[in-house]
């Protein structure tokens, strides 16, 4: 699933939004909460934390179903990397796009809250307890690492080379830098 809670300040009284997605977040109805997670949904969005890395767009000329196996290994090869495959069924040239762009965090996940980051410990390293026996006790995963933006660039940049090592000969049309439109001319 791509839905998570995000808390948006370190205020430890605060609770969290839903983020649906990339873009989308639900916010409360009650005007005055409204207002306050606007406010703040504003300030997180305009932080330096979410800096975007470089995007491109790499235009092809086969159907999305030749490159589904290179894609899906680049894919694996490369956590760090937000990949998109978009097929386009009636156009004279153009028959797939795919897109990547940098992850914030590896595996896809952006709590840039310090709030996240302060209060998520380390794993555990013993799962057992005093007499060999299993802990019932969860621990959380280790905070995870965020990527400067220089990092993700770097990640997109590896992870573009490889792709495009990858994929049929003679498909690729053209490599777009930082251009969001999926549009195929």
């Amino acid at each position: 699933s791509t839905s998570r809670l995000r808390y948006l300040t370190d205020d430890l009284d605060e609770w969290p939004i839903l983020q649906c997605g990339h873009n989308v977040f639900i916010l409360p109805g009650v005007p005055q909460f409204f207002e306050a997670k606007v406010k703040a949904l504003a300030t997180h969005l305009l932080s330096s934390d979410l800096e975007r890395s470089v995007f491109y767009r790499v235009v092809l000329s086969c159907e999305e179903s030749a490159i589904v196996e290179p894609l899906n290994e680049a894919v694996l090869r490369h956590p760090s990397v937000s990949f998109g495959s978009y097929p386009f069924v009636d156009h004279p040239g153009c028959k797939t796009v795919l897109t990547l762009e940098g992850r914030l965090i590896e595996g896809g996940y952006t709590h840039t809250s310090g709030r996240f980051l302060k209060l998520t410990p380390a794993a555990s390293s013993s799962a057992s307890g005093e007499n060999g026996e299993a802990s019932h006790r969860q621990s959380l995963p280790p905070a995870p690492m965020l990527n400067t933006k220089k990092e993700m660039d770097l990640n997109v940049e590896l992870a573009l080379s490889d792709l495009l090592r990858c994929l049929p000969d003679g498909s690729v049309l053209r490599v777009e830098e930082n251009i969001d439109s999926l549009y195929c001319e």
